[in-house]
């Protein structure tokens, strides 16, 4: 376990089984992790990914006790990345911010109906759905050592 990193942003493909159950296996290995990043890669294959996954995820000690901002980056709207979402949603006491950047190909307005039906079990959190048509993520920018927030958008 690794107590200190307080950042973490992640390429995953939401699609892909083994991609998927290795992210709570990695949210395990940073306890006190304040803020995640994660960039939805879309997947070659079909999806094969059990939605149900997330409900069956047990006690992840960063979502439910330090987490504090998430943001999704080029979703495309599918059951699984919304799965995610919905799992941090339910779980993350200490969200301040979580916001679902919605690739060109997405509705902005389906995805946030979708979340919208979900309740958020920190009163204080903000949840924002925009569009976002590219990335901020750069190997330049992330290592910039002026950058409070390198993957900041």
């Amino acid at each position: 376990m690794v107590r200190t990193l307080r950042t973490l942003a992640l390429k995953v493909q939401f699609g892909v089984e083994d991609q998927v159950k290795l992210v709570p296996t990695l949210l395990k290995c940073f306890p006190c992790l304040e803020t995640l990043y994660i960039m939805s890669v879309p997947s070659e294959a079909p999806l094969n990914v059990d939605i149900e996954f997330w409900d069956q995820v047990g006690f992840t000690e960063c979502v439910y006790s330090h987490l504090k901002k998430l943001v999704l980056e080029a979703v495309r709207g599918e059951d699984s990345e919304l799965a995610f979402a919905k799992f941090v949603m339910e779980r993350a006491q200490m969200l301040e911010d979580m916001r679902v950047l919605v690739d060109g190909s997405c509705s902005r307005d389906v995805v946030l109906s979708r979340l919208s039906s979900e309740g958020c079990v920190s009163a204080d959190a903000t949840v924002l759905v925009e569009r976002h048509d590219g990335t901020a993520w750069t190997f330049q920018r992330a290592i910039d050592l002026l950058q409070s927030d390198p993957f900041g958008c």
